[in-house]
């Protein structure tokens, strides 16, 4: 692996450098350094999503011995408790900021969810004397446990619940809502497929 790893051009560029005076390569770092690594990398709570993707889909990592460590194709963002991590996953895969999140970045692009989008997203912080966050920090458990049992079924039907209290939570009316729905139907990856979105 070390020797496949020494020869692609990025090893190349970031871990040697031209030394001044022979012109030769010499290296900066050993060749399984590690960058921008701190105490948030370890921390306990943790939501991670993918950064190249169509649509935002959080997801709380677990709370293990051993920290789960994620790689540069994903972004991190580190919160004080289990409840806040569920809270922020329900809100950042709700419909709404997903369609907010697609209005502002390129599906699929590689700087779609980077964690710049919470420079243009909105996720009010966490209070757990706030009924409503309490309850979307509980679906969003839920909504965890569901998915780990491929429960699909239950799991679209909390996923809908999640979507509501959001709403609610941004004072967006039903029928809104629905729109925001429609709208993210309409961009999908299976219109586009069949040419929905061009009119044929």
């Amino acid at each position: 692996f070390e020797d496949e790893l020494r020869e692609r051009a990025a090893f190349k560029r970031y871990f040697t450098r031209k030394d001044k005076n022979s012109r030769k390569a010499v290296e900066t770092g050993p060749f399984y350094s590690m960058f921008d690594v701190g105490a948030y990398t370890f921390a306990k709570y943790r939501v991670v999503w993918q950064r190249i993707a169509s649509s935002l889909d959080g997801t709380v990592l677990p709370v293990e011995k051993k920290p789960w460590l994620p790689q540069e194709t994903h972004s991190l963002v580190v919160m004080d408790s289990s409840a806040e991590a569920h809270y922020f996953t329900a809100v950042f895969n709700s419909s709404p900021l997903n369609l907010g999140a697609q209005a502002y970045a390129q599906r699929g692009g590689k700087s779609f969810a980077s964690p710049h989008i919470l420079q243009n997203i909105c996720v009010d912080r966490f209070n757990p004397r706030k009924t409503l966050h309490r309850q979307l920090a509980e679906l969003s458990e839920k909504a965890h446990k569901l998915a780990d049992g491929e429960e699909w079924q239950e799991l679209a039907e909390v996923e809908e619940k999640i979507d509501l209290l959001v709403a609610k939570l941004y004072g967006i009316t039903n029928e809104e809502l629905a729109e925001i729905k429609k709208n993210l139907r309409e961009i999908s990856k299976e219109d586009l497929k069949t040419g929905k979105l061009f009119g044929k």
